[in-house]
């Protein structure tokens, strides 16, 4: 897959996506998902919005 397919695809839902379902849907470290996140709205014109849930998970949502 394409680097821009799978934060569109995952990120783009309404509510986000988590890390972990970054990982599972990417195989990709942790710190790699993080890493393109904070490029992705530079590189790509994207605007990345990040939230926490009331569990304290961080959701990465691409906002238009």
């Amino acid at each position: 897959r394409l680097q821009g397919e799978w934060s569109s695809d995952v990120c783009s839902s309404d509510l986000g996506a988590t890390i972990a379902e970054l990982v599972k849907a990417t195989d990709w470290q942790k710190h790699s998902i993080r890493g393109y996140l904070s490029i992705a709205g530079k590189k790509q014109g994207l605007k990345i919005e990040s939230t926490k849930t009331e569990a304290g998970e961080r959701l990465y949502k691409i906002v238009k």
